[in-house]
């Protein structure tokens, strides 16, 4: 797969559209798929919450596994680039679209 076109959580390449699904809370997780009356429930199949992007991606124990990796690759990705080891994991710093401090990572730009 072309790296251009992927990104990587936990360790694992998932396509930008996924990423893209993710952001505009349109993906076939349980509680989308409820919203959509798809599935018949939100709840995730580990019954600890709903099945949403931030409870998929930071929380649920079926995962935990794949988060492990995650996390030790977004530490490697800190130390090369010396940032400090506290940031706070999130939705938004994983996809890309804000840091904790509220801070965009790019101005939006007028397109014509």
């Amino acid at each position: 797969m072309n790296k251009i076109c992927c990104v990587c959580v936990g360790g694992w390449p998932i396509a930008l559209h996924a990423a893209c699904r993710m952001l505009l809370n349109n993906t076939m997780l349980n509680e989308d798929s409820y919203r959509t009356q798809i599935n018949y429930t939100p709840v995730c199949d580990c019954g600890m919450d709903y099945e949403s992007v931030e409870h998929y991606l930071l929380e649920c124990k079926l995962y935990s596994k794949y988060r492990k990796v995650m996390y030790e690759n977004i530490n490697e990705v800190l130390q090369l680039r010396k940032e400090s080891s506290h940031v706070k994991i999130s939705v938004g710093l994983l996809l890309g679209y804000q840091w904790e401090d509220g801070v965009s990572k790019s101005p939006d730009t007028v397109v014509r």
